[in-house]
């Protein structure tokens, strides 16, 4: 009777467990209240999950950390965090964060940290909740103090443009930045927003690039100029 018992948890968890990736910890919770408490039981059907690779901690860390980082755009820090409570070793997570893409991890950092400032840009602490907000998100102080001050320093129109999606490319003449912004109308190209200087980004110009990317796609191959703050 318990080898049937046993037999039917095993079948019903190993469906579950080819569906999606599971951790020890909480594969192990599940089997526990599937054979009503039985640790004995529960450990050894565990152990199996574990040997036939139905379970494996660093897959499933691997896969968290990656999923977290590109969608919820979560940091090393919070990532990390998250996967100690699972009791997911430490050299485990280790190896599981150097399979994240660094550089879109703070790519997407950027864009929420620009898309965040442009809700705040009137705000006295400005700064301080970018700081917090960036810093909420998992990211280490060092990295998310840089990407604040290259926001606010207005450095990187390229970042906004990021973080909404436009297609573009940069070149800079006598100090001045020309981005040739490429819109999506009928037969497609690329339009330019003229005389952009390099350390000029506020709130209103943003506003004006975008308006100046709505007249672009009313009116295909028109020149349009960004006014200045």
């Amino acid at each position: 009777m318990e080898q049937d018992k046993y037999k039917k948890v095993l079948d019903k968890i190993q469906a579950q467990c080819v569906r999606r990736e599971y951790c020890t910890s909480d594969i192990r919770a599940k089997v526990l209240k599937a054979v009503e408490g039985d640790e004995e039981m529960a450990d050894e059907m565990v152990a199996a999950l574990v040997a036939d690779k139905f379970v494996d901690d660093l897959r499933y860390a691997s896969a968290f950390a990656r999923e977290k980082s590109a969608i919820s755009g979560w940091g090393a820090q919070k990532i990390s965090f998250m996967l100690v409570r699972k009791g997911i070793d430490k050299q485990i997570i280790k190896d599981a964060l150097a399979e994240v893409d660094g550089a879109a991890a703070t790519k997407k950092l950027e864009s929420a940290v620009a898309a965040k400032y442009r809700s705040l840009a009137e705000d006295p602490q400005c700064r301080l909740k970018l700081l917090r907000f960036a810093l909420g998100r998992g990211y280490g102080y060092d990295e998310v103090k840089s990407v604040v001050e290259k926001i606010m320093r207005g450095d990187d129109i390229a970042v906004f443009l990021e973080s909404e999606g436009f297609g573009f490319s940069v070149e800079e003449k006598c100090g001045i930045k020309e981005f040739r912004v490429h819109v999506d109308y009928a037969g497609g190209g690329d339009v330019l927003l003229d005389a952009v200087p390099a350390l000029t980004r506020t709130l209103t110009l943003a506003e004006n690039i975008l308006r100046a990317a709505e007249t672009l796609r009313r009116e295909p191959g028109k020149r349009v100029f960004v006014p200045q703050d």
